[in-house]
């Protein structure tokens, strides 16, 4: 049978077409970023016009490559359907389908947009091999990772060298002189809002957070949150004193992986490092209920590096299609060349070595759990 490629530019046909895009998702391993659940809710809080590329085999959907066009100072963007917040962005394939050109094609041929620039892209992705021949690579991003090692969360806590351990503890006691300490995972059926919105707070007090994408808005963390509940994915842990929040993890589970998707706390209580706290004690939570990975997504931050044993480069692909899109990309590569980002001089996996820089050996015996 052939393939018909039809491209869906409008949220009723996107909604109509759910069924067949979760049987699609199921088989192809996308991550949750592609799941329908994830573009619908990011559809209803913006105006980027859609460009989903869908091809079907009589009534079965075997492939979709899901893009947009956002209006960009001016510029029609081609890129990626919720790439903004979506750590890593690709086509949604079966294994051994390979036109995906045909989707592509499908998509110029419509056109719309000036300049194409496609975030996200996994050295695996599928859509690898089409955008070496579509555009340039503009730069290369890093998302770190633990992968599990060790029997146990309370054993990954073991094999951090001292220094590590001890500030965890020190951390754990400074916020004790401020009243009783909870670590938790909110349950099910616990109101979810009003922790949401008090992280967005207290994310909201950092400047250099501000014009984050999920921090400009009000509702649109709410909406991807709740299509992660709805899919059964969402894990949403704290830590509170004396009954307040302090510090908030919404990660998401996928399998058995664990995205921590967004982090923050209260600046009130920096001196004692409550996130790096959390983010002990949901790594510990992790590995102790089978997660083989926590996955920090994308961001620089030295701690990420510290804690991380592994790391996966993103790649950018960038081109201009109309004389004003690569007018624009000139002039923004012209600007690149004087803003270079600046790397961390953090080593990766640090909080595993000792003093001597060598990779620590655990005890041989496990002290009482870190968790308790």
């Amino acid at each position: 049978m052939l393939t018909q490629v039809e491209v869906v530019k409008d949220r009723q046909r996107l909604c109509a077409i759910r069924p067949a895009w979760d049987s699609l998702w199921r088989q192809s391993g996308a991550s949750v970023f592609q799941s329908h659940r994830w573009i619908t809710a990011w559809s209803n809080e913006c105006s980027d016009a859609l460009r989903l590329a869908c091809a079907w085999r009589g009534d079965e959907l075997v492939a979709v490559l899901p893009l947009c066009i956002r209006s960009w100072h001016g510029l029609r963007v081609l890129e990626w359907a919720a790439q903004s917040f979506s750590d890593y962005c690709d086509a949604m394939v079966p294994d051994g389908w390979q036109p995906i050109e045909l989707l592509w094609d499908a998509v110029t041929r419509i056109g719309g947009f000036d300049l194409v620039r496609l975030k996200h892209i996994r050295p695996d992705a599928a859509v690898q091999p089409l955008l070496q021949g579509v555009g340039i690579e503009e730069r290369v991003e890093t998302c770190l990772q633990v992968a599990c090692q060790w029997p146990s969360g309370e054993a990954w806590f073991r094999n951090l060298n001292k220094k590590t351990r001890n500030n965890y503890t020190r951390g754990k006691r400074i916020l004790g002189e401020s009243g009783p300490i909870v670590f938790r995972q909110l349950a099910d059926d616990e109101p979810r809002e009003p922790v949401i919105q008090r992280l967005l707070a207290l994310k909201r007090h950092w400047v250099e957070n501000r014009d984050a994408p999920l921090v400009r808005s009000d509702t649109t963390l709410l909406s991807l949150t709740e299509a992660l509940h709805q899919m059964g994915s969402l894990r949403i842990f704290v830590i509170e004193c004396a009954g307040t929040i302090i510090a908030g993890s919404i990660n998401a589970i996928h399998r058995d992986r664990m995205l921590a998707l967004f982090a923050t706390y209260d600046a009130a209580y920096e001196r004692a490092s409550p996130g790096i706290l959390l983010m002990t004690d949901y790594t510990i939570w992790g590995f102790d209920h089978g997660i083989t990975e926590i996955d920090y997504l994308l961001g620089a931050e030295p701690y990420k590096f510290r804690y991380a044993n592994r790391e996966v480069k993103l790649h950018i692909f960038i081109a201009g299609k109309t004389l004003r899109g690569r007018l624009a990309l000139a002039a923004y590569q012209r600007l690149r060349r004087y803003s270079q980002p600046t790397i961390p001089s953090v080593t990766i996996g640090s909080a595993y070595l000792t003093e001597k820089g060598t990779p620590r050996k655990p005890p041989k015996k496990a002290k009482a759990s870190a968790a308790a």
